[in-house]
Parts: structure tokens; sequence; C-alpha cells
């Protein structure tokens, strides 16, 4: 039942570390200390050990303008996820969300186009696509005649296939 929530962006070190102090004085428990936590060999050490105290110096405020950042990010994701669901719902989703049409993909922009095919395949379970990939998958679904007769579409990804039959842009598992 131990619930993990990474990062903790708003929570200082000193107050993680003091909690797992304390946490330790009350059941004996100590957190295992990774040597390579402080080896400037491995990036994530040296961003620890070199760059934060010289960006601390120079902007003490750095890490909360980064955490509001990054609430921001999360929030504009949250409003990417629900248009996504709305424009989904415009392009007459398969009952299974296996499939939409391609007719109706093309009515969006193409940033639209873009965030529904996203969207659509995190529905499915399918990692992303490369930016380049995903381009070059969008370039080819644009030119396509819309029903799809003027040439085979077909883009393998992940141990999956993207076709497209009768005007429906189908992902095979």
């Amino acid at each position: 039942r131990v619930r993990y929530h990474r990062p903790w962006l708003d929570v200082p070190r000193a107050r993680i570390l003091a909690s797992a102090a304390q946490w330790g004085e009350l059941t004996g428990w100590h957190p295992v200390q990774d040597p390579t936590n402080h080896d400037t060999a491995y990036t994530r050490a040296a961003v620890r050990e070199l760059l934060v105290p010289s960006l601390d110096a120079r902007w003490p405020s750095w890490q909360s303008n980064v955490i509001r950042h990054a609430q921001l990010m999360q929030e504009n994701s949250l409003l990417l996820s629900d248009l996504a669901e709305i424009d989904l719902a415009n392009l007459k989703l398969s009952e299974d969300k296996r499939s939409f049409s391609l007719i109706a993909w093309r009515e969006l922009s193409e940033h639209r186009q873009a965030n529904a095919l996203r969207y659509w395949l995190g529905l499915q379970g399918v990692l992303m696509p490369s930016q380049a990939r995903m381009q070059e998958w969008m370039r080819q679904l644009r030119s396509v005649h819309q029903m799809g007769t003027d040439r085979k579409v077909e883009f393998k990804h992940q141990g999956s296939v993207i076709r497209l039959v009768r005007g429906r842009v189908v992902l095979e598992k």
C-alpha cells in the first residue's frame, strides 16, 4: 500500500532527508545510500553536485520556477487530452476504439491531427513513435486518397500495424 509520488519537485531535499531521518528514528529503517548519487561521472550526480549549486547561487528562485512550469505543463497536458477525446469522438471512432475515419481526421488542423493520433495510440497502449516517424505517418495519411484506394498504407510500429482500410485508419496488434 505504498504510494510513490515523483518527482517531488515541490518538496525541498532537506525536508525529505529530515523526514527519512525521523522515520528511521521511529522505526529503525534507514535508506540505502547509493554511492553513484555523489559520483559526478554520472549525469544526474553532476547536475546535483555541480550545476544545482551554481543555479542556486545565481538564481535563487529557479527551482520554484521549474516547479511552476512543470505544473503548467501538467495542466496543459490534461487540456490536450480533453481536446483529443473531443476530437476522437468526432472522428467516428469505432466501438473497440481500434479505428477512426480518415476523412474526419483530415478536417482537423495539423496540430490537432497529431494530438488526436498520439492520444489514439496511447489508448491502444502503443508507445509513441519518434517525431520524425509521426510526421511521416501524418504526411502519408494526408496525401493518400481519402478511401486509401490509390496505394497500400501500412505503418509497422512496436509490434502493431496501422493500416488504411476503406477510409478508416485501423490499428492491428
